[in-house]
């Protein structure tokens, strides 16, 4: 619901929302409790304002409030007793608000007067029985034309809040819908009672001074929005339809806050697979603040630079395309804002997936004036982006000019420590205007010499004074200036369409020409975000997973999945790009592809398997660098780069910055050749869920015995007749070799030994699962032998493995011999300790020395096989870890991890889930708000976390959901926490899509129409069949 017209009324809570009588109330409630206490219950905890107050009796009916808080302390009273309660609560409420006076919050009192002013009927909802007396104490009763407080809702017989009652009843005296009307609360029952009201526009009041703890438990009971000052609410921000259910929520940030600004650009901003853009504000540059940053998948360029002696690939980032500035006929500077902000709110409606952006400013003339930006890039059109600014001056009128313009002069300066590096990537841009509104840049990438050419078209489509733009002549900028009438009522609009096309894209003659005849195909941004919301409609259908835990938990995993579908929605064979750890809205890790695809798969693997095999070719493209790097190691077969860039050589840096010494430091992770057992491993899953034979053939085979080739050539046969892998390291990056000989990597990591011989014994018999004829052809081209498929056996059944004294299975050879870290010594030292590595350095000192882990190694393990996975890999090699040790293993590690990595917790919340569903679930979430909370320290300013993004999603599936292949049978072990009632998700099995639901006691499986199938099923042990158009319950 777009609101730009006036709320129909405004309702507003008491106490919290409009006087601050809270303090007089806790010492009333105070007061009353400590000697009912003494009295009923002398060994009971005392009342206590901070903890007992917001719990039992805030906002709630004087009566309710006095059951609610005994019975938390085990009394029971007969209702004549507690009415005397309340009456003596009463009492000393009006002496306290007698003797005290009320306090007023000035925001609050200039927000009603300003809906007073424009004519918008109020009304005051409390629970308070004294609402008259303080609104007369405060002087504001002539504010309010309805009244509804403690003592109507005796009257009338309805029920207090969090029932909806007194919301409704003060709607029907005023004679207005609830929808068209705003809801002012503090209190979570408030909100709660307002959302059950439906109220189309539900806002909650954070009073506290710092930290989002009231402000995110408001949102979770249903608020719309979260400010901490009302005083200048732009009405037309934040509505929604309450009568709808909805599959997706909206995801909105309140407030202008300089310090959040890089992360917010990277959680709001828009990709559709092959490029995407930040969420700055239009019209800004580079400035230490704000940073505008477009890059295109697959496009990277490399740079020496010679102070330090380092070659590095980036993702470049593109010519700026949203730059759009607008200046009143007094010629300040309307957008990007200059003046002071009264509302301010970024949202996401990820049903639709357009980012939109609402500010409203203040002149030092006092001149109001709306703004808001909406922003996509086309799921309907990989090549296609657009942005819609409109203009509403509030208190005045007249004429303003737009420069829209591209910004070609960009460089790569996302990330702080690559500040240092060369940072520019493009050789001398070429612009053109193109015509009276269209601008074209192009440009090639200064090493690797890739055509970009970016095309924009801008149109005022609404206020214009003249429809043809005039050139700018800015020597920095290729663009275009427009004229527009604005006034309060009659707002100026202008939509900007961009297009990018590269030399590497199919059927193109020049970029450049492709990127221009695109934009003049193009209709209307309003026509282009329609197909990009009905596209965006089908992808959710496919992508339908559904946490029942809170609102705000089950918004953090939408959220997830939808930008790791931004990161690869558009992505098909004729597209060789890899999954960038970091989406494509940031330079994190250079946009590097890393490991971290390994937790993305199982999503796009059960949901849409085309994107995986898409994802997977772009290693298979590379086997030939990752031949190389495994032949320089002195091993057959192929090794993946833990960093792959353009060719899939090696890109890992071999120093990294510690800023803590201010100096350079050396970087060893080149040695995690288990990126390699993580390939073959995703190609597996890939076969095992489609069982597609054809992939199996054309790539996923190759991927498997290549890496089989790699790590059986790897494995050394020892005395013992076991075989040892040595010179690697697992995931955990604090460990790149002993404290003696530090980069010289780990002997025998349990994470590559149970890997390896997974991917080993599968390889084996890969064969097997291929047409004969194929098969044949397959291994004369990979020249397979059968004494080479005998050793992957052998190897897969030998592999080393070292446990602990007490049956922990041991990271790595000589594990146990490490020193024990000074975990709380260094907590009270350094607070933030994820990077010990960079901590112990400055110190002279290294990790290899100490039992401690950056982030989940060997569990991981528990977190790519389900416990009889594991159990029976384990068997094959010749070990048992009982079920006991397992918990003991998983245990032992947690306590030893510093969390230096986003992916840590997740894993270890799986791994606790094992054996505490509910303590895990405690780490899950906490790992679903990794990149939503960037107060804990993560990095989202330079781009998303897909590993933890697409991990979260895959969590409800196979853990909670126990979801698992086994020969042709779709395996499910359902098993919830206590804080989730259901959980619902759609898994693609051989084509088939069945939808899956447990509520915690049944298991309903379904699969639409479809001519797929039937589908062997099997639900904690009970087996069935499953046709299409059917249901089974379990």
């Amino acid at each position: 619901m777009n609101c730009r017209a006036l709320p129909a009324a405004v309702v507003f809570d008491m106490d919290g929302v409009i006087t601050n009588t809270a303090s007089v109330h806790a010492r009333a409630w105070k007061k009353l409790f400590d000697a009912a206490l003494a009295h009923y219950a002398p060994d009971a905890a005392e009342f206590d304002v901070d903890t007992d107050y917001p719990e039992h009796v805030d906002g709630k009916p004087r009566l309710d409030g006095v059951i609610s808080f005994l019975a938390s302390r085990g009394v029971e009273l007969a209702q004549e007793d507690v009415v005397k309660l309340g009456d003596q609560k009463q009492g000393y409420f009006l002496e306290a608000l007698e003797a005290d006076g009320v306090e007023v919050f000035d925001d609050a009192v200039r927000l009603l007067e300003r809906a007073a002013e424009a004519g918008i009927p109020r009304a005051l909802v409390t629970s308070s029985r004294n609402a008259r007396a303080v609104l007369d104490k405060a002087e504001l009763t002539q504010l309010f034309d309805v009244l509804v407080d403690g003592n109507d809702v005796e009257n009338e017989n309805i029920a207090g809040k969090p029932a909806p009652d007194p919301f409704l009843l003060a709607a029907r005296r005023l004679g207005v819908d609830p929808a068209k009307c705003a809801g002012f609360e503090d209190a979570r029952s408030g909100v709660e009672a307002l959302s059950k009201a439906k109220f189309g526009l539900i806002v909650g009041v954070d009073r506290s001074e710092e930290g989002d703890e009231v402000a995110d438990a408001l949102l979770d009971a249903g608020a719309d929005r979260t400010l901490r000052s009302i005083a200048e609410i732009d009405w037309g921000i934040g509505w929604s339809d309450k009568s709808k259910v909805r599959q997706v929520d909206v995801f909105g940030v309140d407030g202008w806050s300089p310090k959040h600004l890089s992360d917010r650009e990277t959680l709001f901003g828009t990709a559709n697979g092959y490029w995407g853009t930040r969420a700055s504000l239009p019209g800004t540059k580079d400035d230490g603040q704000n940073y505008p940053g477009t890059y295109v998948a697959g496009i990277f360029n490399r740079v020496y630079t010679e102070n330090i002696d380092l070659e590095s690939e980036h993702v470049p980032n593109v010519f700026d395309w949203t730059y759009l500035r607008i200046v009143d006929e007094q010629g300040r500077q309307v957008l990007p804002f200059t003046d002071e902000v009264l509302d301010f709110r970024r949202e996401i409606d990820l049903g639709d997936g357009i980012s939109v952006t609402h500010m409203r400013v203040r002149d030092t003339d006092g001149r109001i004036t709306r703004v808001s930006v909406n922003q996509l890039t086309s799921l309907t059109d990989r090549h296609v982006a657009g942005m819609k600014v409109t203009v509403e001056p509030e208190n005045w009128s007249g004429e303003v000019t737009i420069e829209s313009a591209i910004n070609p002069h960009v460089r790569n300066r996302n990330v702080a420590d690559d500040r240092m590096l060369d940072t520019r990537h493009f050789d001398t841009p070429r612009g053109k205007h193109v015509d009276a509104r269209t601008a074209l840049v192009s440009a090639e990438t200064r090493q690797s010499r890739v055509t970009v050419a970016v095309a924009t078209q801008t149109t005022c489509v609404a206020g214009a004074v003249s429809g043809e733009g005039g050139e700018m002549l800015d020597s920095e900028l290729v663009g275009h200036r427009f004229r527009a009438h604005a006034a309060d009522g009659q707002p100026a609009s202008f939509e900007k369409l961009a297009t990018c096309y590269t030399s590497r894209d199919r059927a193109v003659s020049t970029p450049e020409d492709q990127a221009l005849w695109k934009l003049g195909r193009l209709g209307s941004f309003d026509e282009l975000a329609q197909k990009h919301a009905d596209a965006w409609t089908d992808w959710w259908r496919v992508f339908d997973i559904n946490l029942g835990g809170t609102r705000l938990e089950e918004l953090a995993m939408q959220v997830n999945i939808f930008h790791v579908l931004q990161a690869v929605a558009l992505v098909g064979e004729d597209l060789d790009v890899g999954l960038p750890a970091r989406g494509i809205t940031g330079e994190g890790y250079r946009g590097h592809i890393f490991w971290d695809e390994v937790y993305v798969y199982p999503l796009l693997t059960t949901h849409q398997p085309e994107l995986t095999k898409a994802l997977l070719r772009y290693r298979h493209r590379r086997l030939e660098a990752s031949r190389e790097i495994a032949q320089a190691d002195g091993f057959r077969g192929a090794l993946f780069a833990w960093q792959s860039g353009s060719t899939g050589r090696e890109e890992t840096p071999y120093k990294l910055y510690n800023p803590r010494t201010e100096s350079w430091m050396p970087d060893n992770s080149h040695n995690q050749r288990h990126v390699a057992l993580e390939v073959a491993y995703s190609a597996w899953r890939l076969f095992q869920y489609t069982g597609d034979r054809d992939f199996l053939r054309d790539t996923g085979a190759e991927l498997m015995i290549e890496t089989a080739r790699a790590f059986s050539s790897m494995a050394q046969r020892g005395e013992n007749g076991r075989y040892s892998i040595e010179h690697v390291m697992g995931p955990d990056e604090f460990h790149d070799g002993y404290p003696d000989n530090p980069g010289s990597g780990l002997k025998d990591n349990a994470y590559n030994n149970v890997m390896a011989s997974w991917v080993l014994r599968r390889a084996a018999r890969v064969f097997d699962h291929i047409d004969e004829l194929e098969s044949v052809a397959l291994r004369r081209r990979l020249a397979v032998t059968d004494e080479e498929l005998a050793l992957f056996d052998d190897v897969s059944r030998n592999l080393t493995l070292h446990f602990h004294a007490d049956g922990v299975l041991s990271q790595f050879d000589g594990y146990e011999q490490l020193k024990e870290f000074d975990w709380e010594g260094y907590r009270e030292k350094y607070g933030n300790i994820g990077r010990l590595d960079l901590i112990l350095a400055s110190e002279g000192d290294q990790t290899n020395r100490y039992k401690l882990s950056k982030q989940a190694d060997t569990l991981m393990l528990f977190y790519l096989f389900n416990p009889e996975e594991l159990d029976e890999t384990l068997a094959h090699m010749g070990y048992e870890l009982s079920r006991e040790d397992a918990q003991k293993t998983v245990d032992y590690y947690r306590a030893r991890t510093s969390d230096g990595s986003t992916l840590s917790q997740f894993v270890h919340s799986w791994a606790i889930s094992q054996f505490d569903l509910d303590e895990g679930y405690e780490l899950y979430r906490q790992a679903l708000e990794a990149d939503l909370d960037n107060d804990k320290g993560s990095s989202t300013s330079e781009g998303v976390h897909c590993g933890v993004m697409g991990g979260t999603a895959d969590m409800v599936m196979r853990c909670f959901g126990g979801l698992a292949v086994r020969g042709d049978t779709l395996c499910f072990d359902p098993r919830l926490p206590e804080a989730v009632d259901h959980i619902t998700f759609v898994v693609r099995f051989r084509g088939a899509p069945v939808h899956f639901h447990f509520d915690g006691s049944s298991t309903t499986l379904s699969m639409p129409r479809s001519f797929a199938g039937p589908v062997d099923v099997e639900v904690a042990g009970e087996h069935g069949v499953l046709r299409s158009g059917e249901e089974l319950k379990f």
